[in-house]
C-alpha cells in the first residue's frame, strides 16, 4: 500500500494495525491535507459477515457527527479492496496522553467529561459502542479526545436488531461488562457505562482493573463477574471511588442511567472538595475558579431540554474562555 495513490492521496505510512484492518496515513500532495485509510485485511474480504460488519462500521460512523468522535467520511473499494476514509488524528491514546503529560486529577476529569459527552451523544442515537478501552480513545494535541472504532457497535432497539449477532462475545475481555461475558441478548448503553467506569479507574490509578497480560484468561471472566473494582487510595479519591463503584455495579439497573447522570456525579461539589483537600501534586495547575467556570458551562449544557446535546456551542465556548481569562487576570492581579 505504501506509495499507492487513492483519490488524490498518497499512502505514506502505517498508523496502526489490528486484527481485522490496517490503518494508513494518506496525504494530498497539493494541499498537504491528510486522511486515515482503514483497510480491511485481504484475507477477510471473503467473509460475508466481516464485510458486512466493516461496511456497517463505515455507515454508522458517517452518521455520527460530534467533535469528540473521529469523523468517518466514506466507504470505498479500490481495486476491490474495501476501506474506510477517516479523519487522521495527530495524537495518542488517552492513557498515554495522561502519562506523558503527568496530568493531575482535575485535568483527567476534564478530558473524561468530554469522553462522556461523546458517548452520551452516541447513546442519544441508540448507538452502543461495546468496545470502550484506552486504545479506542485518541487525544489530540489540543487535549480533545476522539472516540474510535465503532466496528462492533450495535443499535439499541426494542426488537434487539443489532449490527452484530446477539449473544456474541464481542469486545476486549478486560473491559467487558458482566452482561457481555454472559452473552445476554439486547444489551444497552449500561454496558458502555460499565466500561467507562473501568476506564475512569484506569486513567486515575494508571493501572487496569482487570489485566489480561498478568491474569489467567480462563479465570478473568469469573473475576469480571464477581470481583468489585478496588478503591483508589488517597483522600482526593473518596467521592471518585463512590462514582466508579456505581458505574461498575454488576447489575445494569444499579449503574448510572446515562452518561449525563455519570457526568453530573463528576460535576458534584464533593469531587472538588476532595481535589482541593488533596496533596499538592493533585491540585489544579490553574486557579480552581477558572476550572469551575468551564465546568459550570458544561453543567448547564448537561441539564438542558435537548436530548443529550453534550457539547459546547461556539457561543458557550467563547463565554467560558472570556470568563476564564477575566478570572485568571483578577487572580494574577491579587498576587
Amino acid at each position: 500500500m505504501i506509495g499507492k495513490e487513492i483519490l488524490g492521496y498518497t499512502i505514506e505510512s502505517v498508523l496502526g494495525e489490528g486484527g481485522m484492518a490496517t490503518v494508513y496515513k494518506g496525504v494530498n500532495q497539493q494541499t498537504n491535507h491528510s486522511l486515515a485509510f482503514k483497510v480491511l485485511d485481504n484475507k477477510l474480504t471473503s467473509s460475508e459477515s466481516l464485510m458486512t460488519r466493516f461496511r456497517n462500521e463505515a455507515t454508522l460512523g458517517i452518521n455520527l457527527d460530534h467533535p469528540y468522535i473521529a469523523k468517518v467520511f466514506n466507504f470505498i473499494k479500490d481495486e476491490n479492496v474495501p476501506m474506510i476514509l477517516m479523519e487522521n488524528i495527530d495524537g495518542c491514546s488517552i492513557a498515554q496522553y495522561f502519562k506523558d503529560r503527568k496530568c493531575n486529577l482535575s485535568e483527567k476529569i476534564e478530558v473524561f467529561i468530554k469522553v462522556l459527552n461523546a458517548f452520551g451523544y452516541a447513546h442519544s442515537l441508540k448507538v452502543v459502542h461495546r468496545d470502550i478501552k484506552p486504545s479506542n480513545i485518541i487525544v489530540d494535541k489540543w487535549g480533545n479526545p476522539k472516540v474510535l472504532d465503532f466496528g462492533i457497535a450495535r443499535i439499541d432497539t426494542q426488537e434487539g436488531v443489532g449490527l452484530t449477532r446477539t449473544g456474541a462475545h464481542m469486545g476486549s475481555l478486560p473491559y467487558m461488562s458482566p452482561e457481555q461475558i454472559k452473552g445476554i441478548k439486547n444489551i444497552d448503553k449500561k454496558t458502555d457505562i460499565y466500561s467507562l467506569g473501568l476506564l475512569l479507574y484506569e486513567l486515575i490509578s494508571e493501572k487496569p482493573v482487570f489485566d489480561s497480560e498478568t491474569e489467567n484468561s480462563y479465570l478473568l471472566p469469573t473475576k469480571i463477574m464477581n470481583d468489585a473494582v478496588p478503591k483508589i487510595e488517597g483522600a482526593a479519591y473518596a467521592r471518585i471511588n463512590q462514582i466508579i463503584k456505581k458505574a461498575t455495579n454488576k447489575s445494569p439497573e444499579d449503574r448510572y442511567s446515562s452518561c449525563k447522570a455519570f457526568k453530573s456525579a463528576l460535576l458534584d461539589n464533593e469531587v472538588f472538595k476532595d481535589i482541593e483537600g488533596s496533596n499538592k501534586n493533585d491540585e489544579p495547575k490553574f486557579p480552581k475558579s477558572v476550572y469551575q467556570a468551564y465546568l459550570e458551562v458544561t453543567k448547564e449544557d448537561a441539564v438542558n431540554n435537548d436530548p443529550d446535546p453534550e457539547y459546547f456551542s461556539r457561543s458557550e465556548f467563547k463565554a467560558a474562555i472570556i470568563i476564564g481569562c477575566v478570572v485568571l487576570l483578577l487572580f494574577l492581579m491579587s498576587q
